[in-house]
């Protein structure tokens, strides 16, 4: 008759299952451990590989992105200036307009300019005593005109001293990097 669990001394029942063969379903292998571990590697491996695409190409889409928005209110803006203007200096960090500048179309000067600060370069606009940042991190200009310029025609009186605007002319503008903020072929005198 078999003896219950509780009679036996503690002894006895620590000695049975001591004795007693392990079964393959207890506990896992060692081996069947490093199988594991190295599959868990070789998946955070590829995963990490997939996480470090993913950021490259969202860093890279970032820098290539301009902001349209801004960069057509400046075309805007200047496009504004450039008709109401009569007189014309053009270099590719700086773009000097005289005529008819404010809202109110009163004779005046706007003077577009590069500064530094740190290591951005900032786009200004000077008209009068209002300076106002443009755009940072500010390329340069590309001004090229269709007419040709004879050096004894008279300056007339608005040009304030620079060349006579253009009939028909591009202006271009690009970032720092490189990119096109904007490119733009301006009837002046048309009608």
């Amino acid at each position: 008759m078999p003896v219950p669990l509780e009679c036996l001394p503690l002894h006895s029942c620590r000695r049975q299952t001591a004795d007693r063969p392990r079964s393959a379903a207890d506990a896992f292998t060692l081996i069947e451990m490093i199988v594991a571990l190295v599959l868990a590697s070789l998946m955070m491996v590829g995963l990490l590989g997939i996480v470090a695409s993913v950021s490259t190409q969202s860093n890279q889409l970032r820098r290539e992105q301009i902001d349209h928005v801004a960069a057509g209110i400046l075309a805007d803006r200047l496009r504004n200036d450039l008709i109401n203007a009569r007189g014309i200096a053009a270099g590719t960090d700086t773009l000097i307009l005289s005529g008819y500048v404010s809202p109110q179309q009163l004779p005046g000067m706007i003077r577009y300019t590069q500064a530094t600060i740190g290591s951005r370069r900032l786009l200004i606009r000077r008209a009068g005593g209002q300076r106002d940042v443009c755009w940072i991190d500010f390329g340069a200009f590309d001004f090229e005109t269709y007419d040709e310029f004879d050096a004894e025609t008279p300056v007339p009186e608005m040009s304030g001293g620079l060349v006579p605007m253009p009939s028909r002319f591009r202006i271009a503008a690009r970032d720092a990097q490189g990119r096109v903020l904007f490119n733009e072929v301006i009837d002046h005198h048309a009608d």
